[in-house]
């Protein structure tokens, strides 16, 4: 009886351990700067040329806000920006998370947008790419979420992933970004350029670095924005969903037809790099080498009963 009491005790504890182990639902320090790097990236190589491109810098506000949104496990935008002066962009799959995917899914969607007309071709979606590239969203904030089950989509399992913009990008007849010599209509207070985006200058730098700045002032969640900016839901794109039944072979041969656009074969190298990186490390070794140990500890415990 109590040899049983015992083990029940134990197993019990082994399905809380993990169960509450974070690193299953949260971003780490690596995919969050991986976000970061890979928007950078994407904006300074944009078709044409952007003249405002702004640097986007990582922000811990926004990221709450999507914490609070990704795990409610909904296959819709979040109500409560409607209200506030924010983007998003969301992201599921039932295939195992990989930053560098979701990233280059979304800026994919360049394939299917036309600058000259600010419009997605027909029966194509191309928001989240215009929203990754909206050159006056100069913060942002992700989270993700392991979701067994979510409202909206009829998959099990599926990684969500949710990013904030600030300001919101995809106002109605505005386009992205102005077209022109790289840097060459960067605001005052990002007045150098690198890597063909609008940076602060070098001094600015360093006294953001030395101080203990609060980032960007968001708007609270009760502050409406001006009906005139938001037209409707338009401001935000349609989600986008992958799970393992996608090949993404259509999408790749668009993507070398219009290799041209990239700039140059130096950059399509570059871009194949960032497809192929390695995926970031998972959390499966620490919650095996738990498991080893707390099956070990159960049969040392039975021995001695």
């Amino acid at each position: 009886m109590l040899r049983g009491t015992v083990v029940c005790a134990v197993l019990a504890g082994l399905c809380v351990i993990v169960s509450l182990r974070p690193a299953s639902c949260q971003l780490s320090q690596e995919d969050a700067e991986s976000i970061v790097v890979l928007h950078n990236r994407y904006r300074g190589r944009v078709v044409p040329s952007a003249a405002n491109m702004t640097e986007v810098k990582w922000d811990e506000k926004l990221k709450i806000i999507a914490e609070g949104y990704a795990v409610k496990c909904v296959w819709e935008h979040n109500p409560d920006l409607e209200e506030m002066e924010m983007g998003e962009n969301l992201f599921a799959s039932n295939a195992p998370f990989n930053t560098n995917k979701a990233m280059e899914k979304w800026f994919l969607e360049y394939l299917d947008y036309d600058y000259n007309n600010n419009s997605c071709l027909e029966d194509k979606m191309c928001g989240h790419y215009t929203q990754m590239v909206w050159a006056k969203s100069q913060y942002l904030g992700c989270a993700f979420h392991r979701c067994d089950t979510m409202e909206g989509l009829a998959l099990e399992k599926v990684n969500f992933l949710v990013c904030n913009y600030f300001p919101a990008g995809n106002y109605v007849a505005e386009k992205p970004y102005e077209e022109g010599e790289w840097c060459s209509m960067c605001p005052e207070t990002l007045p150098q350029c690198d890597q063909n985006l609008c940076v602060p200058s070098d001094d600015v730098e360093e006294e953001t670095k030395d101080s203990s700045s609060p980032g960007p002032e968001l708007p609270s969640t009760h502050t409406a924005t001006n009906d005139t900016e938001l037209e409707s839901a338009s401001q935000f794109p349609h989600p986008t969903m992958t799970d393992t039944k996608e090949t993404g072979t259509e999408l790749m041969d668009r993507e070398k037809v219009k290799e041209d656009q990239w700039n140059g074969e130096g950059q399509a190298t570059d871009r194949e790099t960032v497809r192929t990186s390695e995926q970031p490390q998972s959390n499966v070794g620490s919650v095996t080498t738990s498991l080893i140990a707390i099956i070990g500890l159960v049969a040392l415990l039975m021995l001695e009963l």
